[in-house]
């Protein structure tokens, strides 16, 4: 084997301690740098998502929070006179909401009230998939991320204190492409008992065909644009398509998206000075040993590169475990007021971590590895 080569393998096991110190410093930059962009990118990649393509959402006019718009019954039998309304039989695939966040514990359970219109609207993307749809008196239905956001286990039986009242868990449900998997459903007519709210917070119309939604829209916000002339002392309401609402709010979360970056790059730039400062004590401890190489022959260039591949052994060995803990991450669930994320980090992470790694590595013992390697010595 060739003698740097020997060399450098030796001194990863021989100075142990200072070695351990520089892969835990590197695993965790590798973890920082990825996890906490991941987190908020899949937050706002999630929020970007949701709606239907096929949905016009009807709410007071700039008000992108909807647990406090308020839009009249009126208007509800209005919509579902409009044209390019969707309809099953005779009936038009309009649903009305009341939505509030309800205080459960020390978090926040979105509650939605809802009538039987809304699973039709939904059709295949919601799922009752135990137990049964609201029927009865205080029926609850649940989320399936409900457990995750509470941190506690819920099943088809249990009895909720919400709202000062007791609710019976009838049901858990999925439903794809809505936040309400992180909430929970119940009757319109409870939940107005329950608020004291005579309005509903905001219709959602079904469009007879995606591209028949701005005729649709435009229909609609020109009868409520009149309305408003006509009674300026009513709340302006609006229409827009679902997926324009959702990719609103998702703007908000490009603020935390960056400071998810900031966050990270600070915690990587913070490590690698201690990863500097460690690689410099670790590597000048070899000096008479380099005074020895190159008096016995081994030239500057030999030496410079075989404690760069020392560096590298560490920081791969580094960036695989902590690209490994970070998809351990994978699944962990993050709670926004809007909805609960479940966190997705994906096997080309350990890529990423050995990339990094490197990266940190080398810079963290670049200068002390020339000062070694390129000093000149003198011959004994």
């Amino acid at each position: 084997m060739n003698l740097m080569l020997k060399y450098s393998l030796r001194n990863i096991l021989r100075d142990k301690k200072s070695v351990i110190v520089n892969i835990i410093l590197l695993i965790s930059a590798v973890v920082a740098y990825i996890v906490f962009p991941t987190a908020n990118k899949s937050a706002f990649m999630a929020i970007k998502n949701y709606g239907f393509n096929d949905s016009v959402l009807i709410m007071e006019k700039d008000n992108l929070k909807v647990a406090f718009s308020r839009v009249d019954e009126d208007l509800y039998q209005f919509v579902k006179t409009a044209p390019h309304v969707k309809k099953q039989g005779n009936e038009p695939l309009v649903s009305p909401y009341l939505q509030m966040s309800s205080v459960f514990g020390k978090k926040f359970l979105m509650l939605r009230g809802i009538t039987d219109i809304f699973y039709k609207l939904r059709g295949n993307t919601f799922k009752v998939v135990q137990g049964r749809r609201l029927k009865d008196k205080y029926d609850i239905l649940i989320g399936r991320l409900v457990s995750k956001r509470l941190g506690e286990s819920y099943k088809v039986g249990d009895i909720l204190s919400l709202e000062n009242k007791k609710w019976k868990v009838v049901g858990i449900f999925k439903a794809r492409g809505d936040p309400a998997e992180a909430g929970a459903l119940v009757r319109m007519e409870d939940f107005k008992e329950v608020s004291a709210r005579g309005t509903y917070s905001y219709i959602e119309i079904k469009a007879d065909s995606p591209k028949n939604i701005p005729k649709l829209i435009g229909y609609v916000n020109r009868a409520f644009g009149l309305l408003h002339d006509e009674f300026p002392d009513a709340p302006a309401i609006m229409a827009l398509p679902e997926k324009q609402y959702w990719g609103k709010l998702a703007k908000m979360f490009k603020m935390a998206v960056l400071v998810g970056k900031i966050k990270a790059a600070v915690i990587v730039i913070c490590l690698l000075f201690f990863i500097m400062n460690i690689s410099h004590s670790f590597l000048m401890k070899r000096t008479e040993d380099i005074h020895i190489l190159s008096n016995s022959g081994v030239s500057k260039l030999r030496i410079f590169f075989g404690m760069l591949f020392e560096i590298f052994i560490v920081s791969v060995v580094a960036g695989i475990i902590g690209g490994v803990i970070a998809m351990a991450f994978s699944g962990m669930t993050v709670n926004l007021q809007l909805a609960t994320i479940i966190l997705k980090i994906k096997s080309s992470a350990v890529l990423k971590g050995v990339i990094l790694a490197i990266i940190l590595g080398y810079l963290g013992a670049i200068l002390p590895i020339i000062k070694l390697s390129f000093s000149r010595y003198k011959r004994i």
